[in-house]
């Protein structure tokens, strides 16, 4: 190979060489310079945040109305259990241990109105009465007729064995305790003068405590359940002309106003339209009116079984 020849193979590759820096110092240049984003074009560059220690995280307050229900049902229960302690099957019937036992029963309740007040009141949910209730193990009964039943159950329950006399002891007691508690929230009663109504001595002529209370509560229920079946008998009679009812002629100037029953002999030919009948009395009103709730129930069963 001659000089001129190598010499210009000599600058052939200083020349790729030059190229090749040239391109990697660029490449570098453009690795050391960051791409911006889209974001960053658009606002700006984002400018650093100091941090900030926040307040420490803690449980919301817990709602007081619950709060004050929990203590009293608590209350409850210590003076069920204090009770417990006093009763025995052998000297259940003892005066002794009876007067040992009424003091107690009588805060107990009291305590059990507090907490039933809040939830007539709406200021405590169901949902919290049906927690207590069943970690007590009281399920729900289909023919509840006070609210508070349940609630009082759960509280005299502690310590008992189902089916014994112990266990019907209690479920009366708390039986009593929620006729009585019933009737004090129908009647408006503060705690303080449902406490105050139970503590007044015994005196001639005048009634108190939970007992007296208790028969006030079963009164009341009877005479509205006694009203809303008058009423639903009234309503039912009303409509008689609507549920093919058949009408009667006669004399009925000596028959007193009021609804009577009346026999009537249905033969056997299905195409009469007349038969004789009798107004049978006199027939007390309490069994008129039980027979007539009876028809209304039969009626109420036969539409329920056609729709």
């Amino acid at each position: 190979m001659t000089s001129a020849t190598l010499d210009a193979v000599d600058g052939c590759v200083c020349a790729d060489w030059q190229t090749e820096d040239a391109i990697q110092t660029a490449e570098e240049d453009t690795a050391a310079v960051p791409t911006k984003s889209f974001a960053q074009n658009t606002f700006g560059q984002a400018t650093e945040i100091p941090f900030e220690e926040g307040r420490p995280w803690s449980q919301p307050a817990p709602d007081p109305f619950v709060a004050a229900f929990n203590e009293h049902i608590r209350e409850a229960q210590g003076f069920e259990r204090q009770i417990v302690e006093i009763e025995s099957p052998a000297d259940q019937l003892l005066g002794d241990a009876k007067g040992s036992i009424a003091p107690l029963e009588r805060q107990q309740i009291v305590s059990c109105y507090r907490a039933w007040k809040l939830v007539a009141e709406g200021k405590v949910p169901a949902s919290v009465v049906d927690q207590c209730a069943l970690e007590a193990g009281e399920k729900v009964h289909g023919n509840e007729r006070i609210k508070c039943s349940r609630l009082m159950r759960a509280i005299v329950k502690n310590g008992v064995i189902t089916g014994t006399r112990s266990s019907q002891s209690k479920r009366a007691r708390a039986s009593t305790y929620a006729s009585a508690i019933d009737y004090g929230i129908r009647e408006g009663m503060s705690a303080e003068a449902f406490a105050t109504e139970l503590e007044q001595p015994r005196k001639r002529g005048e009634h108190h405590g939970i007992e007296y209370f208790a028969a006030k509560g079963r009164k009341v229920r009877q005479t509205a359940n006694a009203q809303h079946a008058t009423d639903q008998v009234t309503e039912a009679l009303n409509c008689l002309d609507e549920g093919g009812a058949f009408l009667v002629a006669g004399d009925f100037s000596g028959i007193e106003a009021g609804y009577r029953l009346l026999v009537i002999n249905v033969r056997a030919e299905t195409t009469i339209t007349e038969t004789r009948g009798q107004i049978i009395g006199p027939v007390d009103d309490a069994l008129v009116q039980r027979i007539l709730r009876q028809w209304i129930k039969s009626r109420a069963a036969t539409a329920k079984d056609v729709n």
